[in-house]
């Protein structure tokens, strides 16, 4: 498991996660207004990517007794490396402009 941050654009997160491209089991998102366009950009990307219902996520952060965003990443993390979340269909992306 890495932890690490990036900012919010696919390149950067891709040269975060290119040294280990080709070993990666799982990359984690959540639902979200941006999930479309990282998942595909990434994806694209030839990443493995999982995008992990965030409703049902924050239930079970809920139960977790520290409650800051560090702490909720690693749960996440924790969670897609057990396989205990649920994978949703992420609809397609188009770029406007």
């Amino acid at each position: 498991m890495w932890r690490g941050s990036a900012d919010t654009q696919p390149s950067m997160i891709a040269e975060r996660l290119k040294r280990w491209n080709g070993h990666l089991a799982k990359v984690g998102l959540e639902t979200g207004s941006m999930t479309p366009w990282l998942y595909h950009e990434l994806k694209d990307l030839g990443f493995p990517v999982i995008c992990m219902d965030a409703r049902r996520a924050a239930d079970a952060l809920k139960a977790r007794p520290e409650k800051t965003d560090k702490a909720d990443a690693q749960a996440l993390a924790e969670m897609l490396a057990s396989g205990w979340y649920s994978a949703v269909h992420v609809r397609p992306w188009k770029a406007t402009g």
